[in-house]
């Protein structure tokens, strides 16, 4: 862990890199979820057909 006790200033470019990072990531976590919501889930637990008699099968 660093502790700092002072406030520490970035300079303006600093700043703008930061905040383009910023979009960037908020842009890819947002497709992500899009792209993840879009997708046709699989369904992995299949109900069980029950066989259930007729007045035939008697």
């Amino acid at each position: 862990d660093v502790r700092v006790n002072h406030v520490v200033e970035l300079t303006e470019e600093e700043k703008q890199e930061a905040r383009r990072n910023a979009v960037r990531r908020l842009e890819q976590e947002t497709y992500n979820r899009i792209s993840q919501r879009s997708k046709p889930r699989a369904r992995t637990a299949q109900t069980s057909t029950i066989q259930q008699p007729t007045l035939f099968d008697f």
